[in-house]
């Protein structure tokens, strides 16, 4: 006798998972309830010994085992928020999962825990081939990967543009027309959206880890692992830039103003690039109506981030009009939500021609 299987999926796609570079969070929509789930993208690698075993079990931490490839001692593995909070514990820094936010091709654990981690943020699937909205990290062979890991779990993952994602949670109220600045770990992108879609981007890879990356290199700031082997300490820059205490436009004291000039500088290359850029795109040739322009990602939390990227963009004479700069209410789940949100309305009833409703038009 076969085994049952569930109904193909018919019901509406009501999960979201967003890979991001430094966290990976899932949104679920069940029982008129939103469910979120969220871990940090990282993971610490120990020495194994049994006290080290007793004591991860003694509170209480999840961890893997695993055997290197030149027959060596065999390794322990925290990941997930363990590991960004307790590897620094036993000597060992919190290693991205996706370095540059591409999955790594010579790193078999990292991409078992990539898939041990999706495996956990996503609940058993109500049927089979059940869709899922997923916003994806770097290019096609991490697509490949990440798809793969997906439909292993139940699912079968469709893209969603980041930008769009961001525009339907951030711009209910211009009609989802704008210019979104979304500042992520591994890139900074100035997207262009009108009527909820994304008409032209500029992209800047590196983003805020980059930022976080060299200012490391410029304090010489190290953290020293096993056999004398040494890494940058980018968290501990990065914890720096999270808690800065000032605003960027009036930095206090030298670490706060070595920050404010690494953002500045960011920011301007971006602006002139995509200055370039969208005076050239046909569609954005008669806009008149001033554009807003809504930041989002880790910069943008930082005091005085929209006043200096309004700075920013007048110093680039951007060619389109701009309306004012705001930096969106931190939310870890805004692009997740916005994700939610579309594909609520891709499922919702379509017109009786059989297109797609617009995004203003259907909120």
């Amino acid at each position: 006798m076969s085994a049952p299987t569930r109904p193909a999926a018919t019901r509406p796609c009501l999960s979201v998972l967003d890979l991001g570079v430094h966290r990976f969070r899932s949104l679920r929509r069940s029982g008129g309830r939103t469910i979120g789930r969220s871990c940090r993208a990282a993971y610490g690698v120990l020495p194994d010994s049994p006290a080290r075993r007793r004591l991860l079990e003694q509170v209480g931490l999840n961890f893997a085992t695993t055997q290197p490839e030149d027959g060596g001692e065999s390794e322990l593995l925290l990941f997930g928020d363990a590991a960004d909070e307790y590897a620094k514990l036993f000597g060992t820094p919190p290693l991205a999962l996706l370095p540059d936010g591409k999955v790594p091709t010579d790193d078999p654990p990292a991409r078992q825990i990539v898939a041990a981690l999706i495996d956990s943020l996503l609940p058993d699937p109500v049927a089979d081939e059940e869709p899922v909205k997923v916003i994806f990290p770097g290019g096609e062979p991490d697509r490949e990967f990440l798809s793969r890991v997906i439909r292993l779990r139940g699912y079968e993952p469709e893209a969603i543009d980041p930008a769009e994602a961001f525009a339907a949670a951030s711009m209910p109220a211009t009609g989802f027309r704008g210019l979104a600045l979304i500042c992520g770990a591994d890139r900074w992108e100035l997207a262009a959206v009108l009527g909820g879609k994304v008409v032209a981007r500029c992209v800047a890879e590196g983003g805020t880890t980059a930022l976080d990356r060299r200012r490391a290199e410029d304090r010489a700031e190290v953290v020293y692992e096993r056999d004398g082997e040494t890494y940058l300490d980018v968290d501990a820059c990065r914890r720096s830039r999270e808690e800065f205490a000032g605003t960027l436009l009036a930095p206090q004291g030298e670490e706060e103003t070595a920050i404010a000039e690494l953002h500045a500088a960011a920011l301007g290359e971006l602006f002139a690039e995509a200055a370039g850029r969208f005076s050239r795109e046909p569609s954005l040739r008669h806009i008149h109506k001033p554009l807003p322009v809504f930041c989002g990602g880790g910069a943008a939390r930082i005091a005085g981030f929209a006043e200096l990227a309004e700075r920013e963009l007048a110093d680039a004479q951007f060619p389109l009009p701009l309306g004012p700069v705001t930096a969106v209410k931190p939310d870890d789940y805004l692009t997740a939500r916005g994700a939610l949100i579309l594909a609520e309305l891709d499922n919702s009833a379509a017109p009786a021609d059989g297109t797609t409703a617009p995004l203003a038009a259907a909120a």
